[in-house]
């Protein structure tokens, strides 16, 4: 702690083993040192070890089903199951890994991804064809992630996560979503939703969260912008919720975002 002056300090699992008194004097030591460097700190730890009211609830390889009031965060790997390189080692799909952070982000959380290097440092081409497919669709769309809140509700659609831990792990690999699962995101006066998927050229599309019986509050909308894309929508707000007719251009495969300005 004096010698690094961390920003984060994040504990895996059987915290318990060590004497109550000790972990409280950890956390009295290391908040109260921050508060003398001018820095704002996170402790984060997984289980009951410590109390939320100062720290950041973790999930290992699993994650909230619904929006949470604190912020928490996920501790997830790129592969199928191994944290480090193994021979053989299978890797998520660019896909799968970019819908679980637009699935945290939605519900206040944070990913904590794990990548698995060889032993000479090197990361396997594979692994590194995920993180670009990742960057490159934050590149496009990344202000529906930075700098952003979770909105009234985090989406809507079909797919259902099962309860969070780490005990359901198996459950949350093999979860699918599609283009009828949206998430959604808010900075300002805009909100993004996020689709899972892309939808055929021509398809009309509901998003609920924003018929009126389900809104906190009556909303008006000024614009509705595919992100990457100048053509122009068809959209209507009803009681029912906003629908989108997609247009009859080239969408990204993996997710695409809607950019709604309200007034």
């Amino acid at each position: 702690i004096d010698q690094y002056q961390p920003d984060i300090i994040w504990f895996d699992s059987w915290l318990d083993q060590i004497p109550e008194e000790y972990r409280k004097e950890f956390s009295a030591l290391y908040l109260n040192e921050a508060e003398k460097w001018g820095k704002d700190v996170v402790i984060v730890r997984k289980q009951d070890d410590l109390p939320l009211n100062y720290t950041v609830d973790d999930l290992e390889k699993s994650r909230k089903n619904s929006l949470e009031p604190n912020p928490w965060m996920t501790d997830e790997t790129i592969s199928k199951g191994r944290w480090c390189y193994t021979e053989g080692i299978e890797v998520k799909a660019s896909v799968d890994v970019l819908h679980v952070l637009i699935d945290i982000v939605s519900k206040n959380g944070v990913l904590l991804l794990n990548i698995s290097p060889k032993a000479d440092g090197s990361i396997p081409n594979v692994q590194q064809e995920v993180l670009l497919d990742m960057g490159s669709w934050l590149d496009q769309f990344g202000e529906a992630i930075y700098a952003t809140r979770p909105w009234y509700t985090f989406g809507e659609g079909p797919t259902r996560e099962p309860e969070g831990h780490f005990k359901n792990r198996e459950a949350f690999l093999n979860l699918k979503y599609s283009w009828k699962d949206a998430r959604y995101t808010t900075k300002e006066q805009i909100v993004y939703a996020t689709l899972l998927g892309s939808p055929d050229k021509g398809t009309s599309i509901d998003l609920l969260a924003f018929a009126a019986d389900s809104l906190p509050e009556p909303i008006e909308i000024k614009s509705v912008e595919l992100l990457g894309s100048e053509a122009p929508l068809e959209w209507k707000l009803s009681d029912e919720g906003l629908n989108i007719l997609i247009p009859e251009t080239d969408t990204n495969e993996m997710a695409i975002v809607f950019k709604i300005e309200t007034k």
